[in-house]
């Protein structure tokens, strides 16, 4: 009989802040804006698809590579993977938030 993995949550949520931290460092590289960092949600859903796919990428691969050695951090790769599935299928193209344009150079007569 096989026996269930019950993760330490303070170890589950040390694996989930690292993946962010390297999500954030990709997400910033590929010049997402800072305020669309503050999140991982956020973050998910202002990349652009070839970013996500290099996201996706690097999670199933930690998710592989960790998977004898390292439970809680296969667990959490693969939690941040279904939950930037999720993100992206609600949001297919990238949600940016712009910079808010001053008043005296709108364009607006």
């Amino acid at each position: 009989m096989s026996q269930r993995f019950r993760p330490d949550p303070a170890a589950f949520e040390r694996c989930v802040s690292r993946l962010c931290l390297k999500i954030e460092a990709i997400s910033v590289r590929a010049g997402v804006l800072g305020a669309d960092c503050s999140d991982l949600e956020g973050m998910l859903a202002a990349m652009p698809p070839l970013i996500r796919d290099r996201v996706k990428l690097m999670l199933e691969g930690i998710a592989i590579q960790t998977e004898y050695d390292e439970p809680d951090m296969t667990l959490a790769a693969r939690y941040i993977l279904r939950l930037a599935q999720t993100v992206w299928d609600d949001n297919p193209h990238p949600l940016v938030r712009a910079p808010a344009w001053p008043r005296s150079l709108s364009r607006s007569r």
